[in-house]
């Protein structure tokens, strides 16, 4: 019973160090390529790309997004039901 107790614990310690070594297989693997870095990059450079400028009306350029200004006033009441002019609206 003794040398089973003993297989059983030597195997576990094994199976262990095995799992340990794979992990750190794995991290250091990850770590050069980088897969979800590289996959992130992509995607948001194809995506600034696609959509990161806008065609002002008057305008013969694109304009990028980042330098794009616009002023925008909040209203503290919620008034579509009303019929103010915007200048009322502005005070």
């Amino acid at each position: 019973m003794q040398n089973i107790q003993t297989s059983i614990e030597l195997g576990v310690d094994l199976m262990k160090d095995i799992v340990a070594a794979g992990y750190s297989f794995l991290k250091e693997k990850n770590g050069e390529r980088d897969f979800w870095g590289v996959a992130t990059r992509r995607y948001v450079k194809n995506l600034l790309e696609d959509y990161g400028s806008v065609r002002v009306l008057g305008m013969e350029d694109e304009v990028p997004l980042d330098n794009l200004y616009v002023r925008a006033n909040i209203i503290e009441k919620i008034t579509s039901r009303s019929s103010l002019l915007p200048e009322e609206m502005e005070r």
